[in-house]
């Protein structure tokens, strides 16, 4: 059993299969359109034979012999609007049943831990626990340091780290060199010709 319903979540219900696992069940509790793992990741595992259980989230586990035999789960419904724009999970008092696993990876989300990468230095944390930052520039509430990506946005995709780290560095480079243009921002002579207003020209085709 995976439990989550992300791409971290996705991944690691495939590749327990690929890795020889005889059934994987990915257990969310919301239902499948409040997923936050990519559509076609989700279809791509239901093709290799993932499956899903719902509106079911993990209480207890159950086990024999000092092993795991089972998971006590349960039932969810949806109530209102949480900040993530989703319906919140409610939990269904009359509602638990039993799953047998004899694996369970929780896959529920990432945790940012101050203590181990700050090195002593205090920077103030968002609402969320993660690195409070100007979001123009990726600068913390120390004015020397600077973040983005994961640290500062929690669990997000890759374009957005590297549009973080983008921000970052013409931080830090203003914040080190003063007023000044950033060298990546000036703007390029390319040496290609192209007119936009000429009319196209059909050249010979292939062959």
């Amino acid at each position: 059993m995976v439990v989550g319903g992300g791409n971290a979540a996705i991944d690691a219900a495939r590749t327990a299969l690929r890795l020889g696992a005889s059934s994987v069940t990915v257990a969310y509790r919301r239902t499948r359109a409040e997923m936050p793992a990519y559509r076609e990741e989700v279809e791509e595992a239901e093709r290799e034979g993932v499956k899903f259980q719902f509106l079911a989230a993990p209480v207890e586990l159950v086990l024999e012999k000092g092993k795991l035999a089972a998971v006590k789960m349960q039932r969810m419904g949806l109530g209102d609007f949480d900040r993530t724009g989703r319906r919140k999970p409610v939990a269904d008092p009359n509602g638990e049943f039993v799953m047998p696993a004899d694996q369970l990876i929780a896959a529920v989300g990432q945790a940012l831990q101050p203590n181990e990468i700050f090195n002593g230095v205090s920077l103030k944390l968002n609402e969320r626990e993660f690195i409070a930052v100007n979001p123009v520039n990726g600068q913390a509430s120390e004015e020397w340091v600077f973040a983005g990506g994961d640290a500062v946005s929690g669990p997000s995709s890759v374009i957005e780290a590297i549009a973080a780290g983008e921000k970052a560095a013409s931080g830090m480079h203003a914040f080190l060199a003063g007023k000044g243009e950033i060298p990546w921002h000036a703007p390029r002579t390319v040496d290609t010709f192209f007119d936009p207003d000429a009319d196209p020209v059909v050249g010979p085709g292939p062959g």
